[in-house]
């Protein structure tokens, strides 16, 4: 595991402060105060993008799963996901960090941070570790090519219903792969993968690209999806089916 993002929130983490963060190149089991982001050594820095959604990705699956409520209430909790997938089915879950490969991302939690179940304070302390990471590692630090100005960005600002907001200008060409998880009202479930190749030439402001994606999507059986300025809001055509869905450029 090659790259570690490590914040202590022993001493800080809840007490209003920032919690103290470091920085690790070779990736080490999460400390039992620590909650941490990992990058597997085949996950090219420069898809930042994936990466940090990914990471954000992760946690909310810990919170819309309760996963602090009972199963991992007290024990390390580490979960991760192929940057390459990036679905509900390849999302893998455990409190060992040996069964993860090197194309995965992964957060972890700490027993004694587990056992708080506090998700609103570590949805503020992930965000502020990967802001850290941002700042110190991904803008400066590996020497790959990594955030210019304008470049375009998305972000998942909701998950029930999906919400993406765009940013940044948008290449000609671009490829953006939205993941859809569909389930029905028995439970069955589809996954789907759309992937949506921006016109040439380009470039496209964020508004033209999320009405381009949003058209692409919203022709997907069982979905409706809308494009309002630089937001693509993603919901199921009929209220007894379920939509999850993951954005990235590729």
């Amino acid at each position: 595991m090659a790259k570690q993002w490590i914040a202590d929130l022993s001493s800080k983490g809840y007490d209003g402060d920032k919690p103290t963060m470091s920085y690790a190149e070779t990736g080490a089991a999460v400390g039992a105060d620590e909650i941490s982001l990992y990058i597997g050594d085949d996950v090219p820095v420069r898809r930042q993008n994936e990466i940090f959604n990914g990471w954000k990705w992760l946690f909310d699956g810990v919170k819309s799963r309760n996963l602090l409520d009972d199963q991992f209430n007290g024990a390390i909790l580490y979960t991760a996901s192929d940057v390459d997938i990036m679905t509900i089915n390849d999302r893998r879950t455990s409190t060992e960090l040996t069964p993860y490969t090197d194309t995965d991302v992964i957060i972890a939690i700490g027993s004694n941070i587990t056992a708080l179940n506090d998700t609103v304070t570590l949805d503020t302390a992930f965000k502020e570790l990967r802001d850290f990471a941002l700042e110190n590692q991904f803008k400066f630090g590996f020497g790959d090519p990594q955030i210019v100005s304008n470049a375009p960005v998305i972000q998942q600002t909701n998950t029930a219903p999906p919400v993406f907001n765009l940013s940044g200008e948008w290449p000609g060409g671009f490829q953006i792969q939205t993941t859809l998880v569909i389930t029905d009202p028995v439970g069955d479930v589809d996954n789907r993968v759309i992937v949506t190749t921006l016109p040439l030439p380009g470039p496209h402001s964020s508004a033209t690209a999320a009405s381009v994606i949003a058209a692409e999507l919203d022709a997907t059986p069982h979905i409706d999806c809308v494009a309002g300025n630089n937001s693509i809001v993603i919901t199921a055509t009929d209220p007894d089916y379920q939509v999850e869905a993951l954005m990235q450029i590729i």
